[in-house]
């Protein structure tokens, strides 16, 4: 790949110091990275699925060290012992922007040595405690987790913000879904709730506790009594949620009056699960679980949302198959061309575009890979690393293109045709591993003004919109307002 042997690549490693510091051309999952410039290599052409703990790892011209076991498509060279990410630090990263690095070569004995030693940090991250807390709001046991199902997770809208320490936005996938129920029960938009995935999940009322189910999955019952969605309603102590199998869609979403409690982590309390913190428990809910939510003083803003206004979002999104049947129709994702569509070139995009794709069984919260036509890119596969966004759609060497979700890396060096325009995320979100997606091209102003018929949405079905007239410098205007009182 490179001519060098081994001996070489660790020669040209360690003989030399290399600018240290957060450098944003290398972030995948959720590490921190530090800028070095090894002997060039290319990407490999399928990211792994887990690069581990500490992998020094190269790129292109630079060379990253993986703070967390995580997904990426840099080639592995070795491993640290010395942890870069802990949230006990201020700033949380081992090292900062004008830091010079240079890297030992150690055998697996001196290796074991250092990370055994009580000098060098061992924590990958500090804990996050509990709620509850002299500086946090009442708290009280609301449900306890019978059964997870196959994943629940506390989520809020996420930590945006923070990707200059590796730590991307992350959050609910469907933060329509959250956002609404938040609103329903009269809580800020922002309060955490229990991102359900999947059917099967069982959860006990620890006491009289208003909620509300929201997302596309449904049906659920509350003691076997089938109940509403989008609804506000009450649970009783020892009364029990049931979440059957999903009829639509993948993810539910259980908000409870004045949210679930955990301490804020990053200003956040949505659970990272590739770093292991935030939520109640810095992982995913476990059976015997209990969760905790804040004094609810607000009481519902309104009953129920409309179906009507709920369906405008979903819109296009079938029913789950079952017995093994497929037939269904592709779920349409609108995509903006970014600017590598010029790398990729114009035969790639009318490729994605007259593709259509099936989510692979290997996707997650970081993103789904689809399996589909194959994109020739005229330019190459490998970038200097860039920023990513939710929604964007990376194109690897395999020529595969990969949607990114909530969990998504902060960079990438991958080319990107487009990015799925914020309107149809929601939508995004419910996708499950073996549905069809196709993608149309979309301009700017149509994805804005697709993203503002969401806010209107979300005002329509947690809230109301009213129309008022304004006067500014002898024009008129007409304009819509959110009331949220």
């Amino acid at each position: 790949m490179t001519g060098l042997s081994p001996q070489q690549v660790i020669a040209e490693h360690t003989a030399r110091q290399y600018p240290g510091g957060l450098d944003p051309d290398f972030r995948s999952a959720n590490p921190t990275s530090h800028r070095c410039r090894p002997a060039c290599a290319c990407r490999l052409q399928q990211p792994r699925l887990r690069a581990p703990l500490g992998a020094v790892a190269v790129a292109g011209e630079l060379t990253g060290v993986y703070s967390l076991a995580s997904p990426g498509g840099w080639r592995v060279l070795g491993t640290s012992p010395w942890p870069m990410f802990d949230l006990g630090w201020d700033p949380p990263t081992l090292l900062r922007a004008g830091d010079r690095v240079r890297f030992v070569a150690v055998d697996r004995a001196r290796f074991d040595e250092l990370r055994a030693d009580p000098a060098i940090p061992a924590g990958i991250v500090t804990p996050a405690p509990a709620a509850g807390g002299a500086d946090e709001a009442p708290a009280s046991p609301a449900l306890r987790v019978v059964n997870p199902g196959p994943m629940s997770t506390v989520q809020d809208l996420g930590r945006p913000g923070y990707g200059r320490y590796g730590v991307g936005p992350g959050g609910a996938m469907d933060r329509f879904a959250l956002r609404v129920g938040n609103r329903l029960l009269g809580n800020t938009e922002g309060a955490a709730g229990v991102e359900v995935t999947g059917g099967g999940a069982i959860f006990e009322f620890l006491s009289e506790t208003a909620f509300a189910w929201t997302g596309t999955t449904g049906p659920i019952t509350i003691d076997g009594i089938p109940a509403p969605t989008w609804t506000v309603l009450s649970g009783r102590p020892g009364q029990r949620l049931t979440a059957g199998p999903p009829e639509r869609g993948l993810r539910g979403y259980l908000c409870l009056g004045g949210g679930v409690a955990a301490r804020a982590v990053l200003g956040s309390r949505s659970t990272n699960l590739a770093a292991g913190f935030g939520g109640p428990f810095g992982r995913a809910c476990r059976p015997g679980d209990e969760l905790q939510a804040y004094e609810h003083g607000a009481g519902p803003r309104k009953e129920s949302a409309p179906a009507e206004v709920i369906e405008t979002v979903y819109l296009g999104l079938p029913a789950n198959e079952r017995d093994g049947k497929r037939g269904a129709p592709a779920v349409s994702l609108r995509l903006v061309p970014g600017l590598q569509q010029e790398m990729l070139g114009k035969d790639a995009l009318s490729v994605l575009f007259a593709g259509n794709y099936t989510v692979g069984p290997d996707s997650n919260r970081m993103g789904y890979r689809l399996v589909g036509p194959q994109i020739a890119s005229r330019g190459g596969y490998d970038i200097v690393s860039d920023g990513l966004v939710e929604g964007a759609v990376q194109v690897p060497g395999s020529g595969r293109p990969v949607l990114l979700m909530a969990d998504h890396q902060t960079t990438g060096g991958y080319p990107k045709p487009g990015v799925v325009a914020g309107a149809d995320i929601p939508l995004a979100a419910q996708l499950s591993p073996g549905m069809a997606v196709r993608f149309l091209e979309c301009s700017v102003d149509d994805a804005l003004s697709a993203r503002l018929k969401l806010e209107h949405a979300v005002a329509a079905a947690g809230g109301r919109l009213i129309d008022l007239e304004l006067r500014v410098a002898g024009v008129k205007y007409s304009v819509q307002v959110d009331v949220l009182a």
